[in-house]
């Protein structure tokens, strides 16, 4: 998704508005070419709903397993997040 500007942690900041959706579960994709899966925290999550250019959303998860290497990607339902 081309919405996303910016990841620090685990907040993402939008540079056009979005339809921000939640999913129970995202894979998180590493330098080493790995999936690790991943379940959302929804009671740290930012809420689903329509979000603004310049807002910040943020996306908590607890990981099945450690990544074998630097995260890249998040895959979030349709939304992939380019850390």
């Amino acid at each position: 998704d081309e919405d996303v500007v910016g990841f620090a942690g685990n907040e993402i900041e939008l540079d056009d508005e979005h339809d921000w959706l939640v999913e129970d579960e995202a894979w998180v994709y590493d330098d080493a070419g790995g999936a690790t899966r991943a379940t959302v925290d929804r009671s740290r999550t930012t809420a689903a709903g329509r979000r603004g250019r310049g807002q910040t959303i943020r996306l908590v998860l607890a990981l099945d397993a450690a990544p074998a290497a630097a995260p890249l990607r998040v895959q979030l339902g349709a939304v992939e997040i380019v850390v």
